[in-house]
């Protein structure tokens, strides 16, 4: 049927929606809060970067898309040691 599909991971961007970010559980904390909050301001991609990579990934038929240091990263912990993102995400 010729439908693509393509997944876009985006890390952290450079938008309002850090301040609408909310922790639940015992991540539901000041210092957490404020981590997020930094890692939002310090990251370099841009919403255009992320609309680029998706209007690229779409011409390609490219399947994940990781977009961003954290999600290059992410994408390739999963790849090599799967177990260890796992509980690195857990511990959080």
């Amino acid at each position: 049927h010729r439908i693509g599909v393509s997944v876009i991971c985006p890390g952290y961007v450079r938008t309002p929606i850090a301040e609408k970010v909310t922790l639940l559980g015992s991540l539901d904390e000041p210092r957490y809060h404020a981590a997020v909050q930094r890692r939002f301001q310090r990251t370099e991609v841009t919403p255009e970067q992320v609309a680029v990579a998706t209007v690229r990934a779409i011409q390609r038929n490219d399947f994940l898309v990781p977009v961003g240091r954290e999600a290059r990263m992410a994408a390739l912990m999963r790849r090599l040691a799967p177990s260890v993102l796992h509980r690195v995400l857990r511990q959080r």
